[in-house]
């Protein structure tokens, strides 16, 4: 798939879910995702190490949002299954797991540390970002964004960690 398209994509579905939240148009805006989901996946001829990459790291994005609302660093509005993350994050988590071998592949051939500082930077900054637009609430004044930051420099290191890995190794 198409980088550019690719990033395109992952940005319109983090829009459209971040913002569906406050309108209470989660469904539609997960209805969209999935429809994304399945172009990017259609047009893809190695979607076997996508879907495989997804099994792996699409839990583990919804227990960081459900641990992160467990400790109350992070309380995401919306549509949720008992205890767990809302749906409409799940979405993001697919979609954003769907970058790292197409428009964030570059972030595999840098060194972690460098890894780490995008993941401090811009992981964090999307939960912000989605606070400051509705989808949930933080406090700025607190320890929670700089606790976000950290763990976001620990995590994304370890998905793309995860997705370097060759494909049958993913399997096991």
């Amino acid at each position: 798939m198409n980088k550019l398209i690719n990033a395109v994509l992952f940005q319109l579905g983090w829009w459209a879910c971040v913002l569906s939240v406050s309108q209470n148009l989660e469904l539609l805006a997960i209805i969209f995702c999935t429809c994304l989901v399945g172009a990017h996946l259609y047009a893809n001829p190695d979607r076997k190490k996508d879907l495989q990459l997804l099994v792996m790291c699409v839990p583990i994005g919804v227990a960081f949002d459900t641990l992160l609302e467990a400790l109350n660093i992070m309380i995401f509005y919306g549509w949720a299954l008992g205890f767990l993350s809302p749906c409409w994050l799940w979405m993001v988590w697919i979609m954003f797991v769907l970058t790292l071998n197409h428009s964030l592949s570059f972030i595999k051939h840098i060194p972690v540390v460098f890894t780490a500082l995008l993941g401090l930077i811009f992981g964090s900054g999307s939960y912000i970002a989605g606070a400051k637009l509705g989808a949930a609430s933080v406090q700025m004044d607190g320890s929670s964004p700089l606790l976000i930051a950290l763990l976001w420099a620990v995590l994304l290191p370890s998905l793309v960690w995860l997705s370097k890995r060759p494909s049958r190794e993913l399997m096991y």
